[in-house]
C-alpha cells in the first residue's frame, strides 16, 4: 500500500496555487500575456507594489510574510532574519555584479569585525552563524544566530551595504523594510526542469535563534528541491 502522506513543503506549493496571477508566461517570447497587454519579464527593475499574502500553513513563519511575486513566484519576506542577495560577476563588466566569487564574501564575513568597530549591536555580529547558499546569478546569505530588530531597518541596510549586497535590493529591502527571499523558481528559467533556487555551499556556525527557526525550516525545504541546474 502506498502512503498518501503529503510533505510539508507540497501541502504548502498545493495551497500557493490558488494565489497565483492569471497571467500566463510565454517561455518561447519570455513575455508574461494578459488580456490587455504584454509586459517583458526580463530586465525589470526591482519596485515596491502589492504582493496578495499567502497562508504559510503548515510553517510557523511569524512574524515573516509570505507573498505571491507578479510573476508567480513565492516570496519570504522577513524583519527578523537577515537575508542578502549578492550578484556575481566583475563589477566593471555588470551592472548588477558586486563580487566575483564567494572568496570576497568569506572575506567581507571576516572582517566583520570592522563593522561592529562601527555599528555597535547587542552581540557582536563578527562571531555570528551564517549560511552561504549558491543561486542562479549568484550568492544568497543568511544570518542564522543573529534575530534583526523589526524597528531597525538602518542597521540591516548598513550590514547589506558592507556585505556588498545587489543594491538593487538593498533599495527594496529598505523601501518594504524587510529582508525578501524568493523561494519557488523564475518562470523563464524553464522551472520544469529547474526545482532548485539555491544550494548550500558554507556553514560558518551552527546556531539558529529560535525565533527564525521555522523561517529558516521552510526557506531550506522550499529552495533546495532535488532538480538540475538552479532557478
Amino acid at each position: 500500500m502506498f502512503s498518501t502522506t503529503t510533505t510539508p513543503r507540497e501541502t504548502l506549493l498545493r495551497n500557493a496555487q490558488k494565489y497565483k496571477t492569471e497571467d500566463r508566461f510565454d517561455l518561447s517570447t519570455k513575455d508574461y500575456i494578459t488580456t490587455t497587454s504584454v509586459r517583458c519579464a526580463t530586465g525589470a527593475k526591482y519596485k515596491s507594489q502589492p504582493e496578495p499574502i499567502v497562508p504559510p500553513d503548515p510553517y510557523d513563519i511569524t512574524p515573516a510574510v509570505l507573498t505571491m511575486n507578479p510573476y508567480n513566484s513565492l516570496v519570504l519576506n522577513s524583519r527578523t532574519m537577515f537575508i542578502a542577495d549578492i550578484d556575481k560577476g566583475d563589477p566593471r563588466l555588470s551592472w548588477y555584479a558586486t563580487v566575483e566569487d564567494e572568496g570576497r564574501i568569506l572575506a567581507n564575513l571576516k572582517d566583520l569585525a570592522r563593522f561592529d568597530a562601527e555599528d555597535a549591536w547587542e552581540a557582536p555580529i563578527d562571531v555570528a552563524s551564517w549560511r552561504l547558499y549558491r543561486t542562479h546569478s549568484g550568492f544568497r546569505l543568511i544570518c542564522t544566530s543573529r534575530l534583526m530588530c523589526e524597528h531597525n531597518m538602518w542597521f540591516g541596510v548598513r550590514l547589506l551595504r558592507f556585505l556588498q549586497a545587489d543594491p538593487r535590493y538593498i533599495e527594496l529591502c529598505e523601501k518594504q523594510r524587510c529582508f525578501r527571499a524568493r523561494l519557488t523558481p523564475k518562470p523563464w528559467r524553464g522551472q520544469e526542469f529547474c526545482s532548485s533556487v539555491c544550494y548550500l555551499m558554507e556553514e560558518i556556525g551552527s546556531e539558529v535563534h529560535p525565533s527564525i527557526r521555522e523561517q529558516l525550516r521552510l526557506h531550506d525545504e522550499l529552495t533546495m528541491d532535488i532538480g538540475e541546474g538552479l532557478a
